[in-house]
């Protein structure tokens, strides 16, 4: 329907490649994609912070700054096991209270300069698809980030029980959910903006389990150029085929 954005759009394979060529896909360096026996990781990637930083550019633009919605969430599947789970929600948290504490700090602190400048080198990345009358300044944008990091939650979903007890969407700017199998299928994340699932496969894929994690699919018209989505490039490329093949079945 109108304003529903799924595959042909996100992969940038319609007829005249809208939807900016594919480029709200961001690729997870093979290095950096979570597996809990090929690559058990000690820390949390890059790629992972820079997902988490561009989340918080876009709840600045849409909520704060164009006052489009009341919240967005960002959605992180890593792996089946609730133990890894519960680790990449552990990095999550300890990486927003610190950088909650370097904005707290007084204006020209080292490390606060530091953060501030981070955020800066992902910005053009965050406003690339508005169109040039509707792109904030940085210095427009910047204000809002302290008020987003005292302003979110982090939740672990495992269950519908957990998600329907504990998630108050309207009580919060930002929300991020991890999780395992919930989030592979059946659970709406509302107002979705960035996922970020660095599920490793070895094996072909399961056509079924391709689609059911399409969470980032729906009605996102409204900000999808702040939407930004983190695969591997073979579940890129897994995505690509499905999408191809589903268009082959239609036409």
């Amino acid at each position: 329907g109108k304003g529903y954005i799924g595959g042909k759009k996100y992969f940038g394979l319609m007829p005249n490649g809208d939807l900016y060529r594919g480029g709200l896909i961001i690729t997870i360096p093979d290095d950096q994609v979570f597996h809990n026996k090929r690559n058990k990781l000690k820390k949390a990637p890059q790629s992972l912070k820079d997902a988490l930083m561009l989340h918080i550019l876009a709840v600045a633009i849409v909520v704060k700054w164009q006052e489009k919605e009341p919240y967005l969430s960002m959605m992180v599947h890593p792996d089946v096991s609730k133990a890894n789970n519960r680790t990449f929600k552990k990095w999550i948290e300890s990486d927003l209270k610190q950088w909650r504490k370097l904005m707290q700090k007084p204006d020209g602190q080292e490390d606060k300069v530091d953060l501030i400048n981070k955020f800066r080198e992902l910005f053009p990345m965050a406003i690339e698809y508005y169109p040039e009358n509707e792109k904030p300044s940085f210095d427009e944008i910047e204000p809002f980030i302290k008020d987003i990091l005292n302003d979110k939650k982090v939740y672990l979903i495992n269950s519908v029980k957990v998600a329907d007890q504990l998630i108050e969407w309207d009580r919060y700017s930002m929300h991020i959910l991890v999780g395992a199998e919930m989030l592979n299928r059946g659970f709406t994340v509302e107002k979705l903006a960035t996922t970020y699932m660095p599920r490793y496969t070895v094996g072909a894929s399961n056509a079924d389990t391709i689609q059911q994690r399409c969470r980032f699919f729906g009605y996102k018209s409204k900000y999808i150029q702040s939407c930004r989505v983190f695969l591997p490039k073979w579940n890129i490329k897994n995505y690509i085929s499905y999408v191809q093949h589903e268009e082959e079945l239609r036409s």
